[in-house]
């Protein structure tokens, strides 16, 4: 169990996105941002832990004995474009996140055993200016979970 992996499932999905690869940014990556040129942030976040009741016994456990724990989380993405091109190009981009994380998507972790990541109903937060006096952005959440094996 990892968030790790959890989180490299996501990454893994987002970079499939039909967006320019160098101006994509993932969690803990030095980024500069080009001048009239937009980008795209990707974090994950576990927004919550419950399960903590659910000891399984080591001969009815799967994957080792341990507690079965419900994750919360976000897969949050900024969509930034240049203020001076208005808010259609960000738009656009959230709208195309929308597309990649809809609601039911299920992805696999990397872990043994794999851990099944499903997707509720993503956030969309429409593009405005970010007070920078260069940039609008708009977001996207997309909220998931996960049972995990601690």
């Amino acid at each position: 169990m990892s968030l790790s992996a959890i989180q490299a499932a996501m990454d893994a999905r987002f970079a499939t996105i039909n967006f320019d690869a160098a101006r994509v940014v993932f969690s803990n990556m030095t980024f500069q941002p080009t001048a009239g040129r937009g980008y795209m942030i990707a974090e994950a976040y576990v927004t919550s832990v419950s399960g903590e009741g659910s000891t399984l016994g080591a001969s009815k456990s799967v994957g080792g004995a341990g507690t079965l724990v419900r994750w919360d989380g976000t897969y949050h993405v900024d969509c930034v474009w240049p203020q001076d091109a208005g808010v259609d190009g960000a738009n656009q981009l959230v709208d195309m996140v929308l597309a990649l994380f809809p609601r039911g998507l299920t992805l696999a972790s990397g872990d043994s055993p794999s851990i099944r990541i499903v997707f509720n109903a993503p956030k969309p937060t429409p593009a405005a200016a970010d007070g920078s006096g260069v940039w609008v952005r708009g977001s996207v959440a997309c909220p998931w979970f996960a049972f995990v094996f601690t």
